[in-house]
């Protein structure tokens, strides 16, 4: 079977041998340099049509798609014939082959040219998405390495809460492996993710957490790309409550009108302690973001004041 490399390379050698011919009949007044300048034309024609055919037919199979490159391989060839044929009387048909030749050029070019930018358009697509899975996989598991060592120590002190434990755990792994997976996830759902999430927190802590949820949302099934909010959850348990040996508290404003969200996370710090706002999980968020909702479809702005760390998220929905 003749592949597409092969064919170039065997076109390839034809070509230098016929460009050979016509240097060494350049002078010669005869039919022989114009049959060689066609002959050389013609191989680099027909070599073009058949990798973009086989390119095409690659890409997108079917009877159609064989029909139109034998279209183009007999109509070229006869309308540039036919041109060379009635030029010299400057008949009305040379012109009617000139434009039928035109157009037919105009269609191949501007066909082809439109395919390549689709392709090129559907290669970015399919690495955005790829990125994008590999972004999701990247959210820091260390919360359920923790969270069974916690459930370890629980089994043994508190069985009956060790069993609710268990159940808000599985809830959280099944959204993370089934939910995580999707493309787009209700806005309830993934609230409901974060609260299982803070309350799990809130539970392995041998010390009075204060989580204060306030949700304003117009339209729970508006949809949102899973896992996102809850990045900045984590942030705010591991880099404040962790840190922090009493009164520590998150707090989650969550306000949803028409196709704006607007979240908000507030923590509090140790005194004098430096948050890191482009550490990896950070970067990580505003790759998914840039991915997910780009442009002016998101915007995210994080402060510190007074020992309270801020962020504020919105995302057109």
């Amino acid at each position: 079977m003749m592949t597409i490399k092969r064919t170039i390379y065997l076109a390839s050698i034809a070509s230098a041998v016929i460009l050979c011919l016509m240097i060494l009949f350049r002078n010669a007044q005869s039919e022989l340099f114009t049959s060689l300048s066609f002959l050389l034309a013609g191989t680099i024609f027909y070599t073009l049509l058949y990798v973009l055919y086989k390119t095409d037919r690659f890409r997108q199979p079917g009877w159609w798609r064989t029909f139109e490159y034998v279209f183009f391989g007999l109509s070229i060839p006869l309308l540039v014939t036919g041109i060379e044929l009635t030029s010299e009387q400057g008949h009305w048909v040379s012109d009617l082959f000139g434009g039928l030749l035109a157009i037919i050029i105009l269609y191949l070019v501007g066909t082809r040219g439109f395919r390549f930018y689709q392709r090129i358009a559907e290669l970015r697509n399919e690495k955005a998405k790829a990125e994008l899975v590999n972004l999701k996989h990247q959210v820091n598991p260390h919360f359920f390495f923790n969270a069974l060592n916690a459930l370890y120590s629980l089994i043994t002190k508190d069985p009956v809460q060790a069993q609710a434990y268990v159940l808000k755990l599985s809830e959280l792994m099944r959204f993370s492996v089934y939910e995580g997976g999707k493309a787009k996830v209700t806005l309830g759902e993934e609230i409901a993710f974060l609260r299982n999430f803070a309350e799990l927190n809130a539970d392995r802590y041998q010390k009075t957490v204060d989580v204060i949820f306030e949700e304003s949302i117009e339209d729970t099934s508006k949809e949102i790309v899973p896992l996102l909010l809850i990045m900045l959850m984590e942030n705010a348990f591991k880099h404040g409550v962790e840190k922090l040996t009493e009164e520590a508290f998150v707090r989650v404003k969550i306000d949803q009108k028409g196709n704006q969200l607007h979240f908000e996370i507030r923590n509090n710090i140790p005194p004098g302690a430096e948050m890191n706002t482009s550490g990896l999980g950070l970067k990580n968020l505003r790759r998914r973001l840039e991915i997910s909702y780009p442009g002016d479809g998101h915007h995210l702005e994080i402060s510190i004041n007074n020992d309270v760390y801020c962020v504020q998220l919105s995302l057109v929905v």
